[in-house]
């Protein structure tokens, strides 16, 4: 920070411990636990952090750590963070040579028709390209985001269900009368333990609704998902280092923040994208945790 002016920093410290006092107090009783019911309803703007008990991602949930929704953005960090890009190097670049480029893996294994319309309303169908079907939608997909399960009949309504399940948990989509966090997260990473064609698909989903998400609580959301399922099953070999590199260039070492919560979502998203990082070194190819079925209890401990 030696190019940097701190002289405020200290009031932006003292302003951000303030704010996060008086709103964890007000918002206690607010709080969505992780077995509690999502329906009605389930929104992004919903006050909604759950505690969890793993110690790597529970600095970023609880009560105690709500980040203060109002606290705009030092000057400071508007300098220092520009984009959702975040550096993968140890001097605060960003790897472009870390893994794979999704996107060339989207080129040539991604089913161009997933995001179109059935029916009649085919005739009238938007083009859409692979940085369209790659990015966030608040819509359910109609078919399989992968070529390899739109061959599978058996598969391609789970696929889909699996889709408007990973909304549910982002908050994207209604949740049906006694879901919960923890039970959705049970559910998708169960389906894919015992389906494997699917988890490729799985963190493509999750891939997309991580890409230009506009809703900062459905975002920290996906990137928890991602974390979640990482601790239960792995993708394949093949697409273990596209994901690996996507993972990567949303993590920054310089962003190892106590409390993460407060911090602007950049932070988080980098947070959450080093703990998924460091779960696939241990379930994919070349690690040494084997893939298993999850509980409500396994799925708590990873969240």
């Amino acid at each position: 920070l030696g190019n940097y002016d701190t002289s405020g920093l200290a009031t932006y410290y003292n302003t951000a411990e303030t704010l996060t006092r008086s709103q964890a107090a007000s918002s206690a009783q607010a709080t969505l636990p992780s077995t509690a019911p999502l329906a009605p309803s389930l929104t992004p703007q919903q006050s909604s952090t759950i505690p969890s008990s793993h110690p790597e991602i529970r600095e970023t949930s609880g009560v105690g750590a709500t980040r203060p929704i109002s606290l705009p953005a030092s000057n400071l960090l508007t300098s220092l963070v520009k984009s959702y890009d975040l550096a993968d190097g140890d001097d605060g670049r960003r790897d472009e040579s870390a893994g794979g480029d999704i996107e060339k893996y989207a080129q040539d294994n991604l089913n161009l028709n997933c995001g179109r319309p059935k029916g009649l309303r085919l005739l009238f169908r938007k083009k859409f390209s692979v940085r369209d079907i790659l990015s966030w939608s608040k819509d359910p997909i109609p078919r399989p985001m992968l070529n390899v399960v739109e061959g599978e009949k058996l598969l391609k309504r789970e696929a889909c269900n699996l889709f408007r399940l990973v909304q549910v948990y982002m908050g994207d989509r209604k949740a049906n009368v006694g879901m919960t966090l923890d039970g959705v997260a049970m559910e998708i990473v169960n389906t894919v333990f015992s389906k494997p064609p699917l988890r490729d698909e799985l963190y493509v989903q999750i891939c997309r609704q991580t890409t230009e998400n506009p809703r900062k609580e459905s975002l920290r959301r996906g990137w928890e998902l991602m974390a979640v399922c990482l601790a239960f099953v792995p993708p394949s070999a093949t697409f273990e280092p596209y994901l690996d590199g996507y993972m990567n260039r949303h993590r920054d070492p310089n962003f190892s923040f106590p409390e993460v919560a407060k911090w602007p979502i950049h932070v988080q998203v980098s947070h959450y994208a080093t703990v998924a990082c460091k779960r696939l070194q241990r379930i994919g190819a070349h690690g040494k945790k084997q893939p298993r079925k999850a509980t409500i209890e396994d799925i708590d401990q990873a969240r």
